[in-house]
């Protein structure tokens, strides 16, 4: 089998692959750079000129070959090897007539927990959100505690407004789901002590990336206040990932198998983090591609903590998909289909997919005297 060719699709904020063999199959991936799509799309043809007349099965050596072309890294090199990596796991499944997950050693789960995102534009809307969720049978919900204009609280008047909303959950659900804390990168270190005072006696699951990505110590200084926190959604390699767990121990990782390497890397960071005795809780926001690859991994490793369940995202490819993957009581049922377990016919893919829908620069806030804040 050798691969023909290699289409794009751009639709708005979403880019997916197909990998097209001369046996007539099609491996399918879904980058998840939603701020550089068509930086992705043409990274991911610079690959395509290696890859074309290929063996689709050496995915190892594809892989390394794709890392190391250039002297650069980054989020949207990492993103191109990444949906490249994961149709080329999509092709020998389909290939041999195996989901992805066989081939990565079989299922460890016949069910993946799921966290449902949830929002509310005040406190009684979260609540009633929470609820909702655990009345269709989640057992962990995730939302940001701090609203649009924490950037502008004072320090009280912010700790409070979480921990409000906090209780609203608490109460709502009577404590039946875990509560994923989502901070969006929006604090500062000075301010994160004061925040996880207040709320470790939520006990939450993690609270999850409380500071800006720039760097891994910082971050990952922050774990001996005591409170579970989740990194890593940003993060590019397992040499992140390696980096910071050596450095300050087990937290529970949030990187994203198809920003961080496919499903190749991802099945690699998630044994360091088992060498660690942390849990791994994916960063998974996007379509259902990106979404099949993230499952793949999470039925086979041993150190899963939740699936981060959005359909609202997926929802946004109308009627261009099927699944394989069914949810069924808060969890995700595992899929038997060969390959990813998801098909895309790009001819009914909708024109403009609107992860964000706005210019980047609007969507950097501006805080209360002019200055930038920090973006999502």
């Amino acid at each position: 089998m050798k691969i023909t060719q290699i289409r794009t699709r751009r639709a708005g904020d979403a880019l997916l692959v197909a990998v097209d063999t001369d046996d007539g199959l099609t491996g399918l991936g879904e980058s998840v750079c939603w701020a550089f799509p068509e930086s992705v799309d043409a990274t991911v043809q610079t690959f395509a000129r290696y890859l074309v007349g290929k063996d689709p099965g050496k995915i190892e050596h594809h892989w390394h070959m794709m890392w190391r072309m250039g002297p650069f890294r980054g989020a949207v090199i990492a993103s191109a090897v990444s949906v490249i990596d994961v149709a080329l796991w999509d092709l020998l499944g389909q290939r041999l007539g195996v989901p992805v997950h066989t081939l990565l050693g079989g299922p460890f789960r016949q069910r993946i927990r799921l966290h449902k995102m949830i929002e509310g534009d005040d406190v009684e809307a979260l609540a009633q959100a929470a609820r909702s969720a655990a009345d269709e049978g989640f057992t962990a919900v995730k939302f940001d505690p701090l609203g649009s204009a924490a950037r502008d609280h004072s320090l009280p008047r912010l700790v409070d407004e979480a921990v409000a909303r906090l209780t609203a959950i608490r109460d709502a659900t009577r404590g039946a789901v875990d509560m994923i804390v989502e901070v969006h990168r929006a604090l500062s270190p000075h301010q994160i002590p004061a925040l996880v005072d207040a709320l470790r006696p939520f006990r939450p699951l993690f609270i999850e990336d409380p500071i800006q990505i720039d760097t891994i110590d910082v971050q990952t200084g922050l774990i001996p206040l005591g409170v579970p926190l989740g990194l890593g959604e940003r993060w590019q390699s397992l040499w992140e990932v390696r980096e910071a767990l050596s450095r300050h121990g087990p937290f529970v990782v949030r990187a994203d198998v198809n920003m961080s390497g496919g499903i190749s890397a991802g099945r690699k960071i998630a044994a360091i983090a088992e060498g660690h005795h942390a849990q791994v809780s994916w960063h998974n926001y996007l379509g259902p591609v990106s979404d099949a690859a993230t499952l793949s991994v999470d039925a086979v490793i041993p150190n899963l903590l939740t699936h981060e369940h959005c359909p609202e995202m997926q929802a946004l490819f109308g009627d261009s998909y099927v699944t394989d993957w069914k949810v069924d009581d808060g969890h995700m049922t595992v899929s038997s289909a060969p390959g990813l377990g998801v098909r895309v016919d790009f001819d009914k893919l909708p024109e403009n997919i609107a992860f964000i829908g706005d210019e980047l620069h609007d969507e950097v806030p501006l805080r209360g005297d002019g200055s930038v804040g920090f973006a999502l």
